[in-house]
């Protein structure tokens, strides 16, 4: 329901019911009805987690601060929530043309991605196609060599291709799959699809962001990179605690950017007190950040320093090289040329899930927020969180995670075994598939009795041969299925050339 105010007087009505141009009124914990453009603002605060990802509540006013409509704070949005004060603003979107609205929309525009299994199934299916066309070309020539007639010549074509086709295949790997799934879902994550079970195990790359999604908004240093060279922090913080292991690390409540809260910890354990630093660093003036400059600049006055002063910029990366014409490395200050200039960017911009994806590896992204789930459905497999997350996010992830917990990622790489246990059972079915076209060959050549019609070999590989391949999806995974690398797509394949003649050759002969 809405607060809407029509012809001077205020009424209740449906939230289908608003039209653009209605004025509508919003208070503490309301939900918004629709995309609103504020007019009037008493302390208002809504809650954009579910939009923009902040886990902070954002304060609104009537004046736009941002050409960006997301970022402005005279806007809010359908299905926000507002957590304090009041305000009044006028309808410009509603139903699907609202910010909600077109996220939904992408979401359901975005196809799937093909997954490793479909991959590797194809390229199985190229290798027996091309197999099977040269063997069944080879002895059909033969057969009207030896002057056999055009129908037996076409008969046995088609006994061939009864023959060459392994029927338990299919059901093989659906086993396979549903048996992954169950044990996954057994630690708390739900599998939607079922084709991504194998996606997770050959996942080299996890994407998170920083609001708490499966970090609880708690950020640590894990890397420190300066004067040319990179550090672990945790052999840092091992050599600090030696060294200062009698003086108390920051216990306190820390407020503030979870980013800077996990700076400030790691200040404190690598320097010391950070109140005598403030002091021996005294500011002298501040610009902060805001949505228009997008930079923070702060003033120094330093004991240690010649010039007294120094000057500190916070921003993006890219940023910050726009405005530096030299750079401090090896106790030495050195001019940026143009060259290291673009050898920083290619890093920055090779950082992350794109450059993940260009190499061809397979990239996993967790979100709970309707503003991730475009990212979920476009990604290779996408996770939702099963207790925060939105019923959006859900249904356009893969993956569930129940318990909002990231070590049940982990157990996905169980599924691994997607790939060992199908080639396996493909490397038992092929092996029938000499004996069963050995005899069509004599009796060619030969002319000999056949001992194998077409319906008897339809009963061998359905009805013998196809319950042994399936009990191999059964087999346990290896105690080294931690320790392995993820599936390359281009290297590990499922089947390849080396294991078709294997299992026809040296195991079918046997």
């Amino acid at each position: 329901m809405a607060q809407v105010i029509r012809n001077g007087e205020s009424s209740t009505i449906s939230t289908a019911d608003l039209v653009v141009g209605d004025l509508v009124g919003v208070k503490f914990g309301n939900r918004v009805p629709a995309d609103l453009r504020l007019i009037y603002t008493g302390g208002l605060k809504v809650d954009n987690s579910s939009l923009t990802g902040e886990s902070e509540p954002q304060s609104r006013s009537a004046v736009c601060t941002d050409v960006d409509s997301v970022k402005t704070k005279n806007l809010i949005y359908f299905s926000t929530n507002i957590v304090e004060g009041a305000g009044r603003g006028l309808v410009i979107r509603i139903g699907n043309e609202t910010i909600m609205g077109r996220i939904a929309r992408v979401t359901t525009t975005i196809g799937n991605q093909r997954t490793p299994l479909r991959q590797q199934l194809s390229h199985f299916t190229n290798i027996i196609t091309i197999f099977g066309v040269i063997v069944r070309v080879s002895c059909t020539v033969v057969s009207l060599y030896f002057g056999y007639p055009w129908i037996k010549a076409t008969l046995f074509l088609l006994r061939m291709i009864v023959t060459m086709v392994p029927e338990g295949l299919l059901t093989t790997v659906t086993v396979a799959l549903g048996l992954t799934a169950r044990r996954m879902a057994k630690r708390n994550c739900l599998v939607r699809n079922l084709e991504a079970v194998d996606t997770l195990g050959s996942t080299s790359c996890t994407c998170s962001d920083k609001t708490g999604t499966l970090t609880q908004n708690r950020m640590s240093v894990t890397h420190v990179r300066y004067d040319g060279a990179t550090f672990e922090a945790d052999e840092e913080e091992a050599s600090v605690s030696v060294e200062l292991n009698a003086v108390p690390t920051i216990r306190q409540e820390c407020i503030g950017d979870a980013s800077e809260v996990g700076l400030l910890k790691y200040f404190e354990q690598k320097v010391g007190s950070t109140m005598d630093y403030r002091r021996s660093c005294a500011k002298v003036v501040e610009i902060p950040f805001n949505s228009t400059q997008k930079f923070q600049v702060s003033i120094h006055w330093i004991n240690s320093n010649n010039s007294n002063f120094t000057l500190v910029m916070k921003d993006e990366p890219e940023r910050i090289l726009e405005r530096c014409d030299t750079i401090w490395i090896h106790n030495e200050e050195k001019r940026i040329t143009n060259e290291e200039r673009k050898a920083f960017n290619d890093a920055y911009n090779a950082f992350g899930e794109m450059e993940e994806r260009r190499q061809g590896r397979f990239v996993a992204v967790t979100g709970g927020e309707v503003n991730d789930s475009p990212a979920l459905k476009k990604v290779d497999i996408g996770m939702a969180m099963g207790i925060t997350g939105s019923d959006v996010s859900k249904q356009a992830a893969d993956m569930i995670l129940l318990d909002d917990n990231s070590p049940t990622i982990v157990s996905g790489v169980e599924s691994r075994i997607i790939f060992d246990n199908p080639k396996k059972s493909i490397a038992y079915t092929l092996t029938s598939k000499t004996p069963e076209l050995l005899p069509f060959v004599l009796f060619m050549l030969l002319k000999i009795p056949l001992v194998l019609g077409t319906v008897t070999i339809l009963c061998i590989d359905l009805g013998t041969d196809m319950f042994p391949a399936i009990s191999l999806a059964y087999e346990k995974p290896g105690n080294d299925i931690t320790k392995r690398k993820p599936s390359a797509p281009k290297d590990d394949r499922l089947v390849n050339f080396r294991l078709v003649p294997m299992a026809f050759n040296q195991i079918g002969t046997i």
